[in-house]
């Protein structure tokens, strides 16, 4: 990790001071070139304005002389008054050879000094300023007294007429023009001037004089009026050329200087980049050594510490005092493990209590079971006295029927009444044991009825205790929910270094769904339940008052049989009234009848109701095996909860 530090830091300084010293190359050059093209532009401004000054000078000087009246009005006695005023005139001007003036024919009248006159008539500078009549200044021409390069510049002279009456022209030597060369070749740079030929006629270098560079990029673009800067040669001979034309005399000024020279201030400036950068490079090199040494070493140590909490030990504990990002992140680190730490214990109580409650529904469940299955088995039992009981109601009815079929043969016939008279005590008597019995089997019946009714409102009672120990599993499986969710997201934001516990956290929040779901499942469960529990209570408690009604008609029924037993004694000791006996007894008989049919319909619909109880009290039992099986499960889930929180050390 050093390594990568140190090449990181080393790359971060490197890159930059690349790209910095390539840009401040880049610019220097280019400002280099700009600085070298302007200052040979200036330096041959300079010249130029130089060169210009002079022969400004001259022409200004001719100027004045054209505008003197001796000059314009001529008189070949004022000769001289007019050599004296070209004699003063040379002396302000010791740079002019020949001051001469002459007439408009071209035959020189006058001159500063004693030489030969002649006839310029032939000359081109006169021929153009006859045609032009303006100043004139002429090629270079080689002085055939002197046998030096010079120039004639001549101005016209007009009369009052204004007429061309004469011509004044003054020989410039081209040796001041050199000097001016000399004195603006300074800094690399050279300066010359090349006339209209493109022969070079000023230059620091004399050896350069009279050089042909008519040929020349430069020559060309400033002997056709333009001004700039072009780059000649090649390699060490490389020069920059700037170029200028003078519009006066036709000549072109030039100033060149040597690449080698212009690039002297670049060689510097990247040997001293090149220094700078192996510098910041062994400078960066050591603060990367000495920064990841800093940095690599409480990075290791929180390394161990991660690879500890990742493996479940949250008891690690570390001391970094670090006032960087790194010490940000040891902070961070042990909030996070100090969070997971609490989010663990938690964890740990839950599942206990989740585990212990799973136990409890569990043992609940068994026990509602159990109950459902006394339930069943009581129910039956009723069902099967209930059965017994409508047999002997159908036998009753018979015997009634039978004793309305005497009675009618007693109405028939009165003669047989003392025969048959035993026989219907002995009947009757039967049938008041019959009621008797009748009565025994309802009293049982209602008694089953109301040990149902008190183990219904048992189980009514159990199926609630289960719902509220399903609303307390559903609650700590919601909490469990968000301890998993607030575990994923403190997970989330430890990022690489909580994945593992954000895994954990993921199977706790299914486990908390699940059992959340089992708990959900078991309610509607329980709610089916105590809903048929009211149903069978209800059911109960009517078939309760049947029996009730039940036994009022059996009571009925005894009584008319006593009263039956009662005609038949008197029937046996007063024949007379057999016949109001007969109809009195047949009344009765009819009353019997229609008891015995009411107590056979009530228990016919008591048996339906057992029925429906039985089948009630099997779904309940089915009910609760699936609420046993889901507890069975729900203990499995916080059993898998509590092994995979005790894989955590805290």
């Amino acid at each position: 990790m050093k390594k990568q530090l140190i090449m990181i830091v080393s790359i971060i300084t490197i890159v930059p001071l690349l790209v910095f010293g390539a840009f401040s190359l880049i610019s220097t050059t280019n400002k280099i070139q700009k600085d070298a093209y302007s200052m040979n532009e200036q330096n041959v401004e300079l010249v130029l304005q130089k060169a210009q000054t002079l022969v400004n000078t001259e022409l200004a000087m001719l100027q004045q002389l054209a505008t003197n009246p001796e000059l314009k009005q001529y008189n070949p006695e004022q000769l001289p008054q007019v050599k004296n005023l070209l004699a003063q005139t040379a002396g302000i001007h010791p740079e002019l050879q020949t001051i001469v003036f002459s007439s408009v024919n071209g035959q020189q009248i006058a001159k500063n000094t004693d030489a030969e006159l002649d006839n310029v008539s032939d000359r081109d500078y006169f021929k153009q300023l006859v045609s032009t009549q303006k100043p004139v200044i002429s090629d270079v021409i080689v002085s055939k007294s002197s046998g030096k390069k010079i120039i004639n510049i001549v101005y016209p002279i007009f009369d009052n007429d204004k007429k061309l009456s004469g011509l004044v022209q003054c020989s410039l030597p081209l040796d001041t023009m050199s000097d001016y060369a000399k004195e603006f070749s300074t800094n690399g740079q050279t300066a010359y001037i090349a006339d209209r030929a493109g022969i070079i006629l000023a230059h620091p270098d004399s050896k350069q004089l009279d050089a042909d560079i008519h040929t020349t990029a430069a020559f060309q673009q400033g002997s056709a009026g333009n001004q700039g800067t072009v780059e000649s040669g090649a390699g060490s001979a490389k020069k920059l050329v700037s170029y200028v034309h003078d519009p006066i005399t036709g000549w072109t000024v030039f100033s060149e200087q040597s690449y080698n020279v212009i690039m002297q201030d670049y060689f510097k400036l990247l040997y001293s980049s090149i220094i700078i950068m192996v510098v910041s490079l062994i400078a960066a090199i050591t603060a990367g050594y000495v920064f990841s040494s800093r940095i690599a070493r409480p990075l290791l140590q929180l390394v161990k510490v991660t690879e500890s909490v990742a493996q479940g030990d949250l008891t690690t504990t570390w001391d970094i005092k670090a006032k960087h990002e790194v010490g940000a992140l040891s902070n961070a680190l042990a909030r996070m493990t100090s969070s997971l730490r609490e989010i663990v214990s938690h964890l740990k109580d839950t599942s206990l209590h989740l585990a212990s409650s799973s136990e409890q529904l569990n043992s609940s469940a068994s026990e509602t079971s159990e109950a459902s299955q006394h339930i069943a088995e009581s129910i039956q039992q009723v069902a099967t006295g209930s059965e017994r009981q409508s047999e002997q109601v159908g036998q009753t009815s018979a015997t009634v029927y039978r004793m309305a079929d005497g009675i009618g043969h007693i109405a028939g016939s009165a003669q047989q009444v003392a025969a048959t008279a035993s026989l219907t005590s002995s009947k009757v008597n039967e049938g008041d044991e019959a009621l008797q019995s009748a009565s025994r089997e309802i009293n049982k019946l209602q008694t089953i009825f109301g040990e149902l009714s008190g183990s219904v409102g048992s189980l009514s009672q159990h199926s609630q205790t289960i719902g509220e120990i399903v609303v307390a599993i559903a609650q700590i499986a919601k909490q469990t929910n968000l301890l998993s969710l607030n575990a994923g997201i403190e997970a989330a934001r430890a990022g690489e270094h909580g994945k593992g516990f954000s895994v954990v956290a993921k199977e706790i929040r299914n486990l908390a769904d699940e059992a959340s779901s089992s708990a959900n499942q078991i309610g509607s469960l329980i709610d089916r339940i105590q809903s048929e529990i009211e149903a069978v209570v209800n059911k109960t408690n009517s078939g309760s008052h049947e029996v009730e009604h039940s036994i009022q008609a059996v009571q009925t029924a005894g009584a008319s049989f006593q009263l039956i037993r009662s005609y038949v004694n008197e029937v046996v000791t007063s024949i007379e009234g057999v016949s109001e006996a007969s109809s009195t007894l047949s009344q009765g008989t009819e009353q019997v009848i229609q008891s015995v049919n009411q107590m056979s319909g009530i228990t016919s619909e008591a048996v339906g109701e057992i029925e429906s109880v039985s089948a009630a009290t099997e779904q309940q039992l089915a009910t609760m095996q699936e609420i046993s099986a889901s507890s069975a499960m729900l203990s499995s889930v916080a059993n898998d909860l509590k092994t995979m929180v005790e894989r955590f050390k805290v």
